[in-house]
This record gives structure tokens, sequence and C-alpha cells, in this order.
């Protein structure tokens, strides 16, 4: 077992305590005293912790705080010179009847000495009427909350070193020892605790001890602490008239709060408990307590309170933890933003405390062992004592390097920190139960003394990977291990990739090599609830090529049906997927030679493997190695026909894959010489909004972008979303000069253009339009924002536009519009506006926008969609984009054969869009757009669609882009919109009579049926045999989103026979956008006629879109 000794900078922020000043008497003590006696008052209080060292504790920050009783104890001289002596002569005992209390504010005011300051506002008062002495002179002790000292301690209080001396037994019993093994200490037993509660235990523990001194008449009571335990003496004649003490508890308490301010992203730090330990069983009342070998055992030591922090989950990712930026503690900090007003209220006077007796320790010699930091020298560098961590094992301890346990104050008093410690970033990976330990004392260097009535703040800060060289830490690594991130994730978007690293501790053995294989690989929703899917294909471990991983880096979109194939079964992306380079397994070669600090890179054996898809070995010590190797998702479109992709289709429900890594050491490939570890890689849930903010020529208002997701299909609104590590912000493509970001939020920062947010914040930026930048009216300029989220492994793009004239999208290509048509002679006012639906070849009768809406299923919302929910007008009187009406069976079209919409139109053909999915640098993203009116991402369904229709909404559709980022390349980032339409349906079908539907041939569940439960595989087709098993993504294809847009006219010569996609003998005339299966393909007539053989009959044609182009 190999001992990892990790050290972390503990801030221990020290307010000097309480000024240290001594009463004058009033009188010098000569002179004759007369007889007689006098009547006095008494004021007694409570002295106010002092501040040192600046949880859920069972005890309350205010738990030691109150005045039960009382007793007076009068001392004189007897005797002459070296025979004298103080003895008692009157002890005056006081229950709660016998004195008034009242809280009294106390100021902070510190001497110029110390600077020590009170931690209390407040504290009781006790006021003693009608306390009758003989006149004299004394020394005067009181003692609180120990009841009847005549009674109880009669032959201890006769002299006051007697009385300083009682020893005060600690009142505890926790609920189960945590002591390291070896650590000789042990918890209270029940005889020596009181009953009830531990709160109620601890209160117990509240005995008191001062002494008087004489307050003149309109003299101020003085706030000064005492310098030690002995009472002046005091002569008490008819001039006195009140006596004033202050007292002090023999225990001490300390509040613990955390600060990761300056704590490395990526890490988190999940609380446990912290315990108090080592904590003296005897006190004593009115002396200073020393706990020192030979005068008192360390077996009796005890184990004090637990702060515990689980809420009683074993589950450490239910903790509360700890990432970079955070402030923890038990204090209200709600109304709080400033760190160190957050962490002022962590150690407020009433938040949960620990409690102790007294234990001085003296101090520490700097740069020995008794130095509290782990590297004596100060340079922050080397433990000193590497292995001053590790308990002794209750034998004699003879190694010279343990003499640092505990700073060696073996009989020191510590607080103990039990943690879940993850740390995700590569070169550093580390997982597991640590452990950090602080000396008390009331500094951070050399001193040790816990003193009696102080209120330590301790607050714990984490630099850097939390391992710099300052708190003793126990973190213990198996031998030989591997040591892996999980889960980990990879992008929703298809072809992308990530760097998953791993930590190999090999123990001494010599690693061969490394293998990888993906065991399980879904295409499904992960924890899907009760979202209806065709699970019956949801299959743990099984038909692996047909889910999103891939080993091995993926450059085509879409993959075709093999040759010979003529149907769609369940293993038709079988031949592809366990082709070279297998995509499911991988092999990692250690090189023999590698030196330590070293890396290695390697892309592997084969001609199809990609030159960058490579992966890193690097050797940081003799037995420690670190690999980083890629990850990818696959292609857009795997097959067409079978629906799976690469691309996360949920906008809801991540997705699930797992990767086994082994170990192989040499020549020894058995179960015996092998290490083996399964990890679960999740694919992140869709985001679409926002996916991208247009402006016009002259519009420069900014955009405040929060990335946002469905909870789930059924919900009606987003919610932000927190990236599981750090997340960045920048501009990628296009003008980098179009627009800048800022941070939205104190958890993001700016650095150099870039927005950096802290693990497990909200990505919340603003994408400010930069005013200087000059667009013409007949000019568009563009942009990309690339986010990277989840700790860098997933990536979101936002595509910024500012002008709306037309634009090519490759050198010399068609210039695209941005509006859709609304009449043959009117676009769309904007981009994110529809437009109106054509039947093919008629620009009369434009069927209106205002038409195209969803009867709602769920209040107002088009949610958990039926196959019956859809509803075709009819008879219904369609409103036209000329102001007139029409039914859909009076509305005309043309035969798929005819001149389509004129020879001198504009609208797009065949071969406008064929370039572009033809092109290598064009792309596609889908999502929600933002225009002109908007400034914000918004939450509600109805809103970011679209549906109300309202200023600032956004509209759902894809985005054509140009992904390339070549520096200099004039059409990088170059986008343009095409809009589905508020309803989330772009065509209406005439084999429905006109119905709004996106799917051309689907009206219920995929090839199930009615209620899609049960499969019924067709006999021929493409789906013979197999039906829905084959392509389980189309299960509801009847109610996704999607458009469809017309082609200027028919086109017969462009060969699209792809995937095994009829295409009508290369007949197309239009183009499909599948906004679920991301589907960017060309259309044919037998989709969107009312039946496959009368696209040549006129009138027969559904409702399509409409884009034009400038040539």
């Amino acid at each position: 077992m190999k001992k990892v000794l990790y050290y972390i900078l503990l801030g221990c922020m020290l307010v000097a305590g309480l000024s240290a000043c001594t009463d004058e008497p009033l009188m010098d003590g000569g002179g004759e005293i007369p007889e007689g006696e006098t009547t006095l008052s008494a004021v007694i209080n409570f002295k106010p912790f002092g501040e040192a060292l600046t949880g859920k504790s069972r005890s309350a920050g205010n738990a030691i705080k109150t005045i039960d009783n009382l007793c007076v104890l009068f001392y004189a001289d007897e005797g002459e010179g070296e025979n004298k002596v103080q003895k008692l002569v009157n002890c005056q005992y006081y229950d709660a009847n016998g004195f008034t209390v009242k809280d009294e504010p106390r100021t902070d005011t510190p001497s110029t000495s110390d600077k020590e300051h009170q931690a209390e506002t407040s504290t009781p008062q006790a006021t003693i009427s009608g306390l009758v002495i003989p006149y004299g002179r004394y020394y005067v002790y009181v003692v609180a909350n120990m009841g009847d000292l005549n009674e109880n301690y009669s032959e201890a209080i006769q002299t006051p070193e007697g009385l300083k001396n009682i020893q005060l037994t600690w009142k505890y019993t926790p609920k189960e020892s945590t002591s390291t093994p070896g650590d000789e200490t042990e918890t209270a037993t029940k005889d020596e605790t009181a009953s009830g509660d531990e709160t109620e235990k601890v209160k117990t523990n509240n005995q008191m001890f001062g002494y008087f001194t004489i307050q003149k008449e309109g003299e101020s009571v003085s706030t000064s602490r005492p310098s030690d335990f002995d009472a002046p003496l005091l002569t008490i004649d008819k001039s006195v008239s009140t006596l004033h003490a202050w007292i002090r508890r023999a225990a001490s308490k300390v509040t613990i709060a955390y600060d990761a301010t300056n704590l490395r992203d990526n890490i988190r730090i999940y609380l446990k408990s912290v315990r108090i330990k080592d904590i003296p069983k005897k006190c004593l009342l009115g002396a200073e307590n020393f706990v020192t070998d030979g005068s008192y055992p360390s077996s009796k030591l005890l184990d004090g309170e637990t702060i515990d922090y689980t809420n009683g989950e074993q589950n450490y990712e239910k903790w509360p933890y700890l990432r970079k930026g955070d402030i923890y503690g038990l204090g209200n900090t709600t109304k709080e933003i400033d760190v160190e007003k957050q962490k002022k209220a962590h150690h407020a006077e009433d938040v949960e405390a620990l409690y102790f007796y007294e234990n001085m320790q003296g101090e520490g010699v700097a740069g020995t062992a008794s130095d509290k930091r782990q590297d004596v020298t100060g340079s922050n560098k080397v433990i000193s004592y590497p292995n001053g961590n590790t308990p002794p094992d209750g034998t004699e301890d003879t190694e010279p390097s343990k003499t640092g346990f505990k700073d060696a104050k073996p009989y020191g008093t510590y607080i103990e920190v039990e943690a879940y410690y993850y740390n995700g970033n590569a070169g550093d990976i580390g997982y597991g139960k640590i452990i950090y330990r602080f000396m008390l004392g009331k500094d951070d260097h050399l001193d040790y003394n816990a003193e009696r009535n102080y209120h330590y703040k301790l607050t714990l800060r984490f630099n850097g990977n939390a391992n710099d060289v300052d708190w003793h830490i126990d973190y213990e690594e198996e031998e030989p291990e591997i040591y892996l991130p999980n889960p980990y994730y990879i992008s929703y978007l298809y072809n992308h990739g990530m760097t998953f690293p791993l930590k190999i501790n090999t123990g001494g053995k010599t690693i061969e090599k490394v293998t990888a294989e993906i065991t399980d690989n879904r295409w499904a929703p992960r924890n899907p609830g009760s979202f209806s899917y065709w699970s019956a294909m949801d299959l743990e471990g099984k038909n692996l090529w047909n889910g999103f991983l891939s080993l091995h880096k993926t450059v085509d979109t879409h993959l075709s049906l093999p040759a010979g194939e003529t149907r769609y079964t369940i293993e038709s992306n079988k031949s592809y997927y366990e082709s070279e380079p297998k995509r499911g397994e991988r092999t990692y070669i250690i090189p023999e030679n590698l030196s330590v600090g070293t890396s290695y890179k390697n892309k592997g054996e084969g001609e199809k493997v990609e030159p960058d898809d490579e992966y890193t070995v690097t050797k940081e010590d003799e037995n420690t190695f670190h690999l980083e190797v890629p990850m990818y998702t696959r292609a857009k479109q795997l097959i067409k026909g079978t629906a799976y992709t690469g691309n996360n289709p949920y906008i809801a429900y991540q997705r699930s894959a797992k990767v086994k890594f082994t170990v192989w050491f040499e020549n020894q490939e058995n179960a015996i010489d092998t290490l083996q570890k399964e990890i679960e890689i999740i694919q992140a849930r869709r985001i679409v909004n926002p996916k991208g903010v247009y402006r016009s020529y002259d519009n420069k208002a900014s955009f405040h972008a929060v990335l946002k997701v469905l909870g789930g299909e059924e919900q009606t609104g987003f919610v932000s979303l927190k990236s599981d590590g750090s997340w960045k912000a920048y501009v990628v493509a296009g003008d980098k000069n179009l627009v800048s970001l800022k941070p939205g939020s104190e958890d993001a920062t700016l650095k150099d253009g870039v927005v950096y947010g802290r693990t497990d914040s909200y990505m919340d930026f603003h994408i400010n339009f930069n005013p200087t930048v000059s667009v013409l009216e007949d000019e568009s300029k563009y942009a990309i924002v690339r986010v990277e989220y989840n700790n860098y492994t997933c990536q979101h793009l936002i595509f910024i536009r500012r002008g709306y004239a037309p634009d090519d999208l490759l050198p010399g290509g068609a210039k695209w519009h941005t509006t859709n048509m609304v009449t043959e002679t009117q676009e769309a006012a904007t981009p994110l506006e529809e437009g109106s639906l054509f039947k093919f070849g008629n620009w009369d009768q434009p069927i209106a926008a205002s038409n195209n809406v969803n009867p709602t299923t769920k209040g107002n919302y088009w949610i958990n969609v039926k196959p019956d929910n859809f509803v075709a007008p009819g008879s219904t009187p369609l409103t036209l984009a000329t102001s007139r009406e029409a039914t859909w069976s009076n509305i005309t079209s043309q035969k798929s054969n005819g001149s389509g919409f004129g020879t001198e139109s504009k609208v797009a053909t065949v071969e406008d869009y064929a370039v572009l999915y033809k092109s290598n640098v064009i792309e596609q993203g889908y999502g929600v757009l933002y225009g002109d009116d908007a400034t914000e991402t918004l939450e509600d369904l109805n809103q970011v669609y679209g549906v109300d229709k309202v200023k600032g909404h956004g509209m759902r559709g894809c985005f054509v882009y140009n992904r390339d980022m070549t520096l200099g390349y004039t059409h990088s980032g170059k986008n343009v919109f095409f809009p589905i339409g508020a309803s989330g349906y772009g065509h209406r079908k005439a084999k429905e009579d006109g119905m709004l539907r996106y799917s051309c041939g689907r009206t219920g569940y995929f090839l199930t049926n009615n209620e899609g439960t049960v499969s019924t595989p067709p006999s021929n087709g493409m789906y013979a045999g197999v039906g829905i098993d084959a392509a389980p993504l189309f299960y509801d294809l009847y109610m996704r989103p999607g458009a469809i847009y017309w082609a200027k006219e028919r086109h017969t010569d462009i060969d699209f026979n792809e995937g095994g996609a009829s295409t009508d003998g290369n007949n197309i005339v239009g183009w499909d956008f599948n906004y679920f299966t991301f589907d960017f393909y060309p259309i044919v007539p037998s989709n969107v006629w009312k039946t496959a053989n009368n696209s040549e009959v006129e009138n027969g044609s559904d409702a399509c879109f409409i884009r034009c182009v400038d040539r």
C-alpha cells in the first residue's frame, strides 16, 4: 500500500483575545482596620470568550453561557514572615434565588498590549445584594456552577491553592470513538457523564472561576482579562460598597469554517465530519491546565464532540461539498455576498461549536518537529516529517520519522476533519477517504496553548489541488490500482471528442499494455422516468454498434447501408462499428524505456486511424503512469433509415455508455495479473436554449445567455444547467471583434476575452455586440461562441449574426436569404418568423402562419402528445397570407414534374441545398434562435418556441453553418437559420387532409399498435421482419418536430441514394429538416404527395416552407 501524504493550507485567523491588565487595590494595605462589619454588593461578570484562530455540533454556540449558582470565598493571611499562609475565613453559597442575572452588552476594547478581541457581544452579569462581611483584608474568589463547595470540597477549599487545584471532569459521551488505531485516547465513561442529551451534558462543563477587585465609586468596570489566577489583597471597610469580579470558563470552544476560494477547478471535497480530539479529561478549576507526560497519562485524553455533516446519508455525493470559490460553515450567510463577511458569519457567537477543557502545551521550536508547518524550513516545498501523520501503532515508537506526529506534542488537542476527496484533473486524478488534522493553539506556527475561555475560529483554506504543504493529511492509495474519474462526460454533439484521464499505480510491476473495451453503449435515454420510448431495445451490453460512443475518431457525418444489404436490421451498423479501426476496443502501449517525467504519444496501428487520434502516456515516477485517452461521439446519422445518431436527440435526458479498462502486466496475461475497472461515460443532454442570437445590421443590443435544459419531456419550462466541473465561453469562429463576452454572475471571471466559470456553476454570461463594429444594410457579419463545460469535456455552440442581407456560406455559392417567404413577393419580417406554407408551385394561396397552431394537450402547452391529438382542418377555412380564406381541398398544387415556382423565381434549387449537404465544411446545428427583441434566455416552453408570438420570443430551427475556423478564412462562422415553425411542424400533409404534422408517413407509433406497446413488423419493405427494433428512435416520429422546404422545381439527376433511402430514381422536390434525428436530406415526391402514385396529378401535394437565394 502506498501512503500518499497530501497537505493543505489552513488559514487560521488569530484575533487577539481580551486585553490583560491588573486591578489597582483601593488601599495599599497599611494602617489599622476598624472593628465592625459591612454590607456589600458583589457584581460578577461573565468574561466574554476571547477570540483566537481566526460544524454541526450537538452543542449550540451559547451552550456554556449561564450562571446557575455561586460561591464567594474569603481568604485572609495567618502567621508572619515565612509562616504566613492564606486560610479560608468565609464561604458563602448562593443558589439561583440568591442573586439576580441580566444580560450585559460587552464593548470590545482591546488593550494596546496584545490586541485581543472579545468574541461575544453580551454575557450574563450576576449581582449579589446583602453580602455581609467583617471589616478586614481579604483575598476574595468566586466560583460558578459547582454547587456548594462547603459540602462537596470542604477540605480542598481551605486554602486558595487547594481551591484552584480542584480537578474538574469533562462530562460527555460521544456516540462512537473515531480514535485512530494506536492513538491512546478514550471516551468518558457513563459514571463521568451527565444524563440527558449531548447538549445538556456539555452544558454541565460550565465551571467558572474568578476573583474580586474593588470598584471605586464613579469608576467604570475594567474589561481587561486577568493575567493570572491570584486574587489581590483587598481592604474592606466602610468606604467599600461594591466588589467586582470577572469569571472565566474552564472550557473553550472552536467553530470551523471552510474556504475554497483558491481551490483548483474540478476538485470536490465532500465533508463527512469534524471532531475535536485529545481533549483533557481533567482540568484544574483555577490554575493553568498543563497536560504533560508523567503528570497526566495519555489515557486521560478524550475524543470530544463531532460535527456530522452527512445527515445520515452514506453516499458521499449527498454530503455537503466544497468546490472552487465556496465558503462553507454553519452560520447564516443567506444575505452575505462578501467572502470575509461570510466567514465571519460562520464564526458568530451563536454558531454551533465544539467545546473542550483548557490544554496548555506551550510553544514549539521553529524548524523542528514541533513546528506546525509541514515544511519546517518555511519554503513550503518538502514535507520535513513525511511519516509524521502516521499515529504510533501502540508499541514504543522508536522511528525518528514519526517524531513529527501531532507536531511532537503528543498531549495536544487537535481538530480532525474527515472527508471524501475527488480530483478530476488530468495528471492529478485521485479520490478516496481523506483526513485533515490541525493542532489547536493561538497561531498556525508554534503556539499549542488551547487556553480556557477562548473562542477558536478555525478556517480551513484550500489552495490549488488541496495538497499544499501545511495541513496534516492522511490519504491512502492502494497498489497496484487504477484511478479513473467516474462518471465522465462527453458532448451531446456528434463527431466530438474528449480526453479521458486515468492514473495507474503499478506497485512495482511492469505494464505491458492497457486496453479499453466498450461494454455498454446506449442509444436510449438515461434515467427516463415515466417517459415512453421503445424500451424493448434498450438492452444492457447489447447491440453496441447502435450506441453513441467510439474509442476512435469518426469523421463521417452520415453512414450508408452496407453494400448488398437491401433492408434495415438490428445489425445494420455492426460491420462499420467492428471494422478497422474498431470503434469499441483499443489498445494503449506503455513504452519500456519511458523516462520519469516524460510523455509518449501514439495513435496506434492501422491506416484508417485518423492522424490526430492520439493517446498520451506520462511517467510520473517509477510506479506511477498517467494516460490521456481520447473518446468520441459518433456520426450524426449512423445509417439514415435506422435513425441512430451520435448526437443526443433528447433535450431532457442524457445517454450512457460503459468502458472497461484493463491493465496487463508483462508476460502474465491472466486474471490474477490484470487490473480492471469499468466506468460510465455520460453523453450530456442536448442543449437547444439558446442556440443562436441574431441582430439586424443596426442593432447592437446585448444578450444575456444562460444555458438551459428541460427537466423532462413533459415539462413546460426550461431550467438553468450547472456545469459538472469548470466551464468557459469564448468566440471560436467568425469575426472575433463582432461580439465580446462578460460574466453573468460572480461564479465566473473574464480573462483575455474568455469567460471562465467555476465548478458546478450555471453557464451564465453576456454576449455584447461591439458598438464600434460597423455593419452596412447590405452586409452581414458572423461569429460562433463555443461553451465548453463539464470540465471542458462537452461543447455547445451559439451562432451569432448581425445583419440580414443575403449571403453565401461557401465562396462563390448561392447567397441565402435569411427569411422565409410569406407570399410570392413578400418575405417574413425577421429570421424567426416561419412565413407561409405553400402547396407545390402555388404562389397564389399561401397558408398563413397564424393557422399553424397545435391544439393544446395540457393547459396551454403541447406536451404528452398522443396520435389522436392531431386534428385536420377539414372544412374549416384556412386564412391565407393574401387576406383571403380557403379550405384545404380548395388550395391547388402542380404536379411534381410541373414548372414548380417559376423559372424566374429565386426559390432555392435542389442543387443549392445539395452543395451544402456535400460540403465537408458545412454542418448543421439545431436549437432555438433569439432575435432583435430578445435580451435574455427564456424559460417558459411557449415563449422559447415562439408559440405566443410576443416580442423577445424564440424559435426552433436548424442553423446551417460553415465550421471552417482557419485563421483568415472569409467564410468562417457564416450561418443561416431555417425555422421549423412555432408549432414545431413546418409541414401540412395532403394524406391527412392538410393536418399540421412534420412526419411524412407516420400517423401513430412506428410499426407498432395504436398504443405503441406491441411491435408489428411488416412482411416486406425496408423494415421487413424487424420493424421498430431496427429503428427505435422512430418510435414516436409521428409527433417529433421538423420542417420541409420546397425546392424551386423537381430535380432528377443528383445521386442521393445513400443509406438505403429511396429517392424515386433521384426525383427530388425539396429538403427535409428533422429536428429530432438531425436529418438534413432531400425529400422525394412520394413523401410529400397524397399517394406515392399521384405525384403526377394536380392538387395532391403537401404544403411546405420556401426559402430563396440570390445568384
